[in-house]
């Protein structure tokens, strides 16, 4: 289960009567939480990090900002949201991947000065 852009599943009432229901059917199921998904929906992810970090499984990591009349993911180090924040109150312990348009002309180095930037961020939390 991930939380998406949706109000169907991307607010934290939404996720909170999933996992209050699929405990009481005897599941044990977990989420990817998206750290950016929450601010479609106006949802404040730091409040859904803190609600939710004993059902995460899998981060994926999302910075946002705001354009005119939309959002958009962009790398953690652009991001207007609390991100750091956000990754304190999630478990370290499980994978954490990149959710956000990589660009450059090498997308190799790209790629692994991101990956970089977020396994330092997640120590330093």
């Amino acid at each position: 289960m991930e939380n998406d852009q949706t109000p169907a599943a991307g607010t934290l009432p939404a996720m909170q009567a999933f996992f209050t229901a699929q405990a009481q059917a005897g599941l044990d199921l977990g989420m990817t939480f998206d750290m950016g998904n929450w601010h479609w929906q106006g949802e404040c992810p730091l409040q859904a990090a803190q609600a939710l970090a004993p059902y995460v499984r899998y981060v994926h990591c999302k910075g946002v900002q705001r354009l005119p009349g939309k959002w958009v993911a962009v790398p953690l180090g652009e991001s207007v949201a609390p991100w750091r924040a956000v990754l304190r109150a999630l478990p370290a312990d499980v994978p954490h991947a990149i959710e956000y348009p990589l660009i450059g002309d090498d997308l190799v180095a790209v790629t692994r000065d991101q990956v970089a930037f977020i396994r330092a961020a997640r120590e330093l939390a």
